[in-house]
């Protein structure tokens, strides 16, 4: 069953027309990749299947249930945080509990009290809970694979 589908889409910017009765479908755990020339609707696509804009004509179905998320192609110039932290902020409440246990495990080689060490214990057994320690592992195999700096500033980093 396919997780997205454009029907007959056509959208046009003043006189220029960037898609005439396209069609697409994009079925589950399918990849795509958009190439094309500036200019020539990549963007637009984009936009459409994420419900920023609308078609001038055509109609766009989704799965029920599914969530669309986008990554901006500029890199916000107002970010704080690791490059671990950012990371997790768009993964709910297991992100935040991978974020409190990362920087717990990092205070642990400043300050090893029994509070932090309380604090700790704590966040482990949530993560237990949750299951977050699959989500842990897929985040910093991610990280290696881009060899992302995970304790570095994010700001501080090359890719802001």
């Amino acid at each position: 069953m396919s997780q997205i589908q454009l029907k007959n889409i056509s959208i046009a910017f003043g006189a220029e027309l960037l898609l005439d009765q396209a069609d697409l479908t994009i079925e589950a755990k399918e990849r795509l990749c958009i190439l094309g020339r500036n200019g020539t609707g990549k963007s637009t696509l984009l936009k459409l299947i994420n419900g920023e804009i609308k078609a001038d004509s055509g109609e766009i179905s989704y799965q029920n249930g599914i969530v669309i998320t986008k990554l901006a192609q500029d890199v916000p110039s107002n970010v704080s945080g690791t490059v671990y932290t950012i990371i997790t902020q768009g993964l709910g409440k297991v992100g935040l509990l991978l974020a409190q246990y990362q920087a717990l495990t990092h205070k642990l080689t400043e300050d090893s009290s029994q509070k932090t060490l309380d604090e700790l214990h704590t966040v482990q057994q949530a993560l237990d809970k949750e299951q977050g320690w699959d989500l842990s592992y897929k985040i910093e195999s991610i990280i290696s694979l881009l060899s992302l700096p995970a304790d570095m500033e994010f700001a501080r980093t090359s890719l802001s």
